[in-house]
């Protein structure tokens, strides 16, 4: 716009210093009043045609060139047979009065039969030649109405096939997209078939971002009894935008609108929100939520919302099956019950974050306090309430306590260690 500003700016100012001419309103006008000029037309030619008429009444060759037929059949081929018919009468006036003028008696004129064929000719030629003038406007006028009516259907035509072609473009994206669908679900439950909830996490987001072809997903942790969401893992495009804790309370409107088995969609378009959120519940109680922040114009549609259920369907069944199954085997994975980890068991959750690290789709940091196998459990235990239910406590290879900070990067990690150090914990 701002590059075409300055034409139009010089073409209205070249309009406006444009000077129109007498001739050319005059034209303008006349071409808007197309009566005035077939009655101008009829009044001159009829002075044309009676100037014709005196001027070679003595000329021998012109006694046999009948002016007022020539008169009657220009007008009626030029403007219909209206015109046509009025310049018939026109001239049947000039033949009486010429008639009259030369001295025959008006009654021979009205009594006589052969008096009257001029008056019959002049009146048929105006009418013949008028009525095929205006048989050919009507013909052309259809004709030129059935083009603009073909133009009309033609871009009509156009637009369903650009449509129709976009979509069918559409459709074979997502044929293409979702080929083989059986098989990637399958595919999709293979890599969600899993008892660790942190590795369900990561596989979750991997299969979010390959099936629904969307790079700003989210998936968030709620822990027992706490106002707040953590985020556990996040496409890597937005994991510098996202944010990391959640405070439930101003998510008020969001949490409510959460279904048990359904997807929920902003269709308020409300920025504070995203797009498409799933819950994700464990014997009716909110554990975890899947976010698709922003979706594009063509994924807000009840297919994507259909997709997203089924396979959040899936994560939800997977994660509930890892946490029970986690729960059965706490003996075999912590020490004495407590909240530390075994060196094996602590050492998969550590190759699993390392992996989400180098992914770029999760952050962490790891602590180490001084510890040995003895008193790493009542360590743990009095440093419990220094960290966040999301935060794994596990045992090392050499015996001692390792605590891993979730989705907390090397600013946050400095400022715990400065608190523990002053009770003497760090290593």
């Amino acid at each position: 716009i701002t590059k075409d500003m300055s034409m139009l700016f010089q073409n209205i100012h070249r309009k406006n210093d444009e000077h129109i001419s007498l001739i050319q309103r005059a034209k303008n006008v006349l071409s808007t009043r197309t009566m005035i000029i077939k009655t101008s037309e009829m009044v001159l030619g009829f002075l044309l045609m009676e100037y014709l008429n005196t001027s070679t009444a003595t000329a021998v060759q012109f006694r046999y060139v009948d002016f007022r037929l020539l008169y009657v059949i220009l007008l009626a081929a030029v403007h219909g047979l209206k015109t046509g018919v009025a310049a018939a009468l026109l001239a049947s006036f000039s033949c009486i009065v010429a008639y009259l003028s030369g001295g025959m008696d008006w009654r021979i004129l009205l009594y006589n039969i052969d008096n009257w064929l001029p008056f019959a000719c002049y009146i048929i030629a105006g009418s013949v030649v008028g009525y095929t003038k205006d048989k050919k406007d009507k013909e052309l006028n259809f004709i030129t109405e059935e083009k603009d009516l073909l133009e009309k259907r033609y871009i009509f035509l156009n637009e369903l096939y650009q449509n129709a072609l976009q979509s069918k473009n559409q459709y074979k994206k997502q044929i293409m997209t979702y080929r083989n669908s059986f098989g990637r679900l399958f595919e999709v439950a293979r890599r969600l078939n899993t008892f660790t909830p942190d590795m369900v996490y990561k596989e979750a987001l991997y299969v979010l971002e390959d099936i629904l072809d969307n790079q700003t997903i989210a998936i968030y942790n709620i822990s027992n009894n706490a106002n707040f969401a953590r985020l556990i893992v996040c496409s890597k495009k937005y994991i510098d935008i996202q944010q990391k804790s959640i405070e439930l309370s101003e998510y008020e409107l969001f949490i409510k609108g959460l279904t048990k088995g359904e997807v929920w969609a902003n269709t308020d378009c409300d920025n504070r929100y995203p797009d498409y959120a799933f819950p994700i519940y464990r014997d009716d109680r909110l554990i975890s939520f899947i976010m698709v922040n922003k979706a594009t114009h063509e994924q807000m549609a009840m297919y994507y919302e259909n997709l997203i259920k089924i396979l959040c369907n899936m994560i939800e069944d997977s994660l509930v099956r890892a946490q029970a199954f986690t729960e059965e085997i706490k003996g075999d994975m912590y020490i004495d019950n407590s909240i530390v980890l075994r060196k094996d068991a602590f050492k998969n959750i550590l190759s699993i974050r390392e992996q989400m690290a180098k992914d770029a789709t999760s952050e962490y940091s790891m602590l180490c306090v001084d510890a040995d196998s003895e008193n790493v459990v009542e360590i743990a235990e009095s440093l419990r309430s220094y960290f966040r239910e999301s935060d794994v406590f596990g045992q090392g290879d050499d015996d001692k306590l390792y605590i891993i900070l979730t989705q907390a990067d090397k600013d946050v990690a400095p400022k715990i260690m400065d608190r523990l150090r002053s009770q003497g914990f760090i290593a």
